[in-house]
């Protein structure tokens, strides 16, 4: 039966002024009747009445609580307990107790109860997907819970286990230590050598979905580091340091790694190989600025990728470049010894080697830790490159063998399906520039742009160097190397020059060329050319070519010659006036001699006159003391001045008097 309130009761109900609801009356906000008013007064004796079931949930939730038909929706008083809830049992709770406010609003309609709520569960369960089913008793369950515990009440109580274990706390520890292994073993496997230890030391025997319950309950992170390991841990668990790319300009620091392209190719031998990328990248706008693709990743593979940007005018030279730990980076021709130097480098170490190249550019070196793969932003860069281009091609391989294709077994046994090296090569230097550093990133200081269009916008002046200059700079060269009288040796061969005679014994180093080893460029230790030396051969034992043995003369003639120009010029130096008594001459001629003014004694001690009294006894009985006469007779005696002086001759007389 349907429930009829008037105005005034619906004003209290809602909180609303009379004349809001019965405007809303008249507009057709409610179910509105006429009745005949017993009292008396309205329009012909005729009352407004508002159907309850027109009134929002709360108003019709309020006129039941005041009926005593249910209690207070929000006790006064709950049961602690319901902020510490999950929140997933609070979300069941909540959508309990909307299911019993529009069970209790349907009830209100009149009707038997007992079958109006068996229409409701029934109604329910048809227009609710959601897969939960209600019935007329779970309901009336809820609904004493709800009276007795408030919200509380409806948490669910399944679940109530949770947090507490029911494996023997000895088991427990056991298992432990046979599940948190980095060998990975199954929960499974683990329990079936729990069960003959439980059964040796008469423990209780844990049930498999115990210990499932238990290896879920253990902190991801703990599990991550026991059983994967600590790069593992570092790279899935660890908070990482985040950058800020507008902290950096654009083409400041370049970042470069190597990467194994995830496709086979036809190789020099035709047989299928994964080739190398070697890449250098802008930090600040994530541009491929120079790269190379090769059979194998080592120092020539990262010389050739920097000349490739260097050389570019438009690109220029970095102020800093960040590499991982590898030997090949670390070299002495690229930047040194990096975190693998096992002491600090003294200056007087610098001075005894040659300058690598970033010290040569003027380059600031920054070494990533070892194996933390998360430093370089080259990694990101390279799983770009595995997804919009290694993927493309019909030789795929995956990152993994889990990832390997199953139809690549097949691609591989057609050759003709296989591509050329040299085509993978020319179509991927093509991809990067047009494709990849103009691919748009909503990434964090990209606002939307390209590569390209980040590097120009951020980019500070072009540091540029002389093209000879970065030629130089970028050949091989040895570290220090002594000229011997065969000239200078490398890679087990002799180098050659005529002019290296004059500096046999000297340190030198030597620059070179890979793909032209008939010749190398001599420098001394201060950066200085001195020559370019020839490969040197050994002639036959017994078959000499003429020619050959000619061109030798005449180069063991001119290396005599040039050994005896550079003595005759050593001898003509050292027959020359020495320099130094030449200036100390012309000096004494220019230099007035002065005579002091005040001339003060000095004071003998009482050694000091035994010495001389000595002297003259010896000068008495006719020793050889003509040294100190001749010293006596050019010693001038001075004039006395403001007071009385004694002279040497003197004092000698003096010390001569007969006592």
């Amino acid at each position: 039966m349907a429930e009829w309130l008037t105005a005034e009761e619906v004003s209290e109900l809602t909180g609303q002024a009379l004349r809001t609801i019965q405007w809303k009356a008249q507009g057709g906000k409610y179910i509105t009747r006429l009745e005949k008013n017993t009292l008396g007064g309205g329009a012909g004796g005729m009352t407004v009445k508002i159907a309850l079931a027109s009134l929002n949930s709360d108003a019709q939730v309020e006129y039941m609580r005041r009926r005593g038909l249910i209690r207070d929706l929000a006790p006064a008083t709950e049961p602690d307990g319901w902020d510490q809830a999950p929140a997933w049992k609070r979300a069941i709770a909540a959508k309990r107790l909307d299911i019993i406010r529009e069970a209790d609003r349907y009830l209100s309609q009149g009707g038997k109860k007992t079958e109006a709520l068996k229409e409701f569960a029934a109604m329910w369960n048809a227009t609710n997907d959601d897969g939960e089913r209600v019935s007329d008793k779970t309901i009336y369950r809820w609904k004493k819970l709800y009276r007795e515990f408030g919200r509380c009440g409806l948490l669910p109580d399944w679940g109530k286990r949770e947090g507490r274990q029911s494996i023997d706390p000895r088991a427990r520890e056991y298992f432990k230590k046979l599940y948190l292994q980095q060998s990975q073993p199954s929960v499974r496997s683990c329990r079936q050598e729990l069960v003959e230890v439980c059964d040796e030391q008469g423990w209780p025997i844990p049930t498999l979905s115990a210990l499932e319950r238990f290896v879920a309950s253990l902190p991801k992170p703990a599990l991550v580091l026991a059983r994967e390991g600590p790069e593992a841990f570092r790279n899935k668990c660890l908070p990482y340091i985040e950058r800020d790319p507008d902290s950096i300009a654009g083409n400041q620091v370049w970042v470069s790694d190597h990467h194994e392209f995830d496709v086979m190719v036809k190789g020099p031998n035709g047989r299928p190989m994964r080739p190398w990328l070697t890449a250098w990248v802008c930090m600040r706008s994530w541009k491929l600025v120079g790269w190379h693709v090769g059979l194998s990743p080592n120092t020539d593979t990262i010389m050739a990728s920097f000349a490739s940007a260097a050389l570019d005018r438009n690109i220029g030279l970095p102020r800093e470049i960040y590499t991982d730990n590898g030997r090949d980076y670390c070299s002495h021709e690229i930047a040194g010894t990096g975190h693998r130097s096992k002491a600090k480098e003294t200056q007087e170490d610098k001075d005894r080697r040659v300058r690598t190249l970033v010290e040569t550019l003027d380059i600031t070196p920054h070494f990533a830790i070892p194996k933390n793969a998360r430093a370089k932003i080259a990694e990101r860069v390279f799983g770009v490159v595995a997804e919009y281009w290694s993927k493309r091609w019909p030789t795929y391989t995956g990152r993994n063998t889990s990832e390997k294709p199953e139809q690549l077994k097949e691609v591989l046994a057609k050759p003709e399906q296989i591509p050329d090296f040299k085509e993978f090569k020319e179509k991927f230097d093509a991809w990067v520039r047009l494709v990849y550093n103009k691919m748009e990133s909503t990434g964090k200081g990209r606002k939307g742009e390209c590569p390209d269009e980040t590097f120009e916008r951020t980019r500070g002046p072009i540091r540029l160097a002389s093209p000879e200059a970065l030629r130089l700079c970028l050949m091989r060269h040895t570290q220090m190397v002594k000229v011997g009288r065969h000239g200078v040796t490398l890679f087990g061969q002799n180098y050659y020059n005529t002019e290296l005679m004059v500096h046999q014994g000297k340190q030198v180093y030597l620059r070179y060329r890979d793909e032209d080893m008939a010749e190398v460029l001599v420098f001394d230790l201060n950066d200085r050319w001195l020559c370019n030396a020839q490969l040197k051969t050994a002639l036959h034992a017994t078959k000499a070519d003429k020619e050959a043995m000619r061109q030798a003369k005449t180069e063991e003639k001119k290396a005599k010659r040039i050994t005896q120009e550079y003595l005759q010029i050593s001898q003509e130096v050292a027959a020359m006036p020495n320099p130094l008594d030449r200036v100390l001459a012309k000096k004494a001629a220019s230099e007035p001699a002065k005579q002091p003014k005040v001339v003060e004694m000095a004071r003998l001690n009482q050694n000091f006159r035994e010495s001389a009294a000595a002297i003259a006894a010896s000068q008495a009985v006719g020793q050889n003391t003509a040294w100190i006469s001749d010293i006596i007779s050019h010693t001038k005696p001075t004039q006395p001045a403001e007071e009385r002086r004694i002279s040497a001759g003197d004092v000698l007389r003096i010390l001569n008097k007969p006592k």
